[in-house]
């Protein structure tokens, strides 16, 4: 999967993405999901961003903005704050398969999502 095709896939299945080139890290991008989405059993809602190479070969660095809490008010495992491209994001460990030639963004936004109604 191309970064390309990645963009235009959550295009048409989410709505507009925001692309912000990481001149820390050559080739990458952060693309952002623009229209925020809901964490489900929750009143939270969050953009979701990653990290994305021009070819994807496995899943991306997954973001949410930092407010994001667990149902008990904790985190998820190793949870951390990352600046990209002027702003703070949250990233964690999520054990979950992904495979850029079986699966799109869009699933995984899905599952980066249902990962705070745990």
């Amino acid at each position: 999967m191309t970064r390309t095709d990645a963009i235009a896939e959550l295009k048409e299945a989410l709505g507009p993405v925001a692309e912000r080139p990481l001149l820390e890290e050559p080739g990458i991008t952060l693309v952002i999901i623009e229209t925020r989405q809901q964490v489900p059993g929750s009143e939270q809602t969050t953009q979701v961003a990653f990290k994305l190479p021009a070819d994807i070969t496995s899943r991306p660095p997954h973001f949410v903005e930092p407010h994001l809490v667990l149902p008990n008010g904790g985190q998820p495992n190793n949870a951390s704050n990352q600046e990209l491209a002027g702003r703070v994001w949250k990233t964690w460990s999520m054990a979950t398969p992904w495979d850029p030639q079986r699966h799109t963004l869009s699933q995984l936004v899905d599952t980066v999502v249902k990962q705070w109604d745990r």
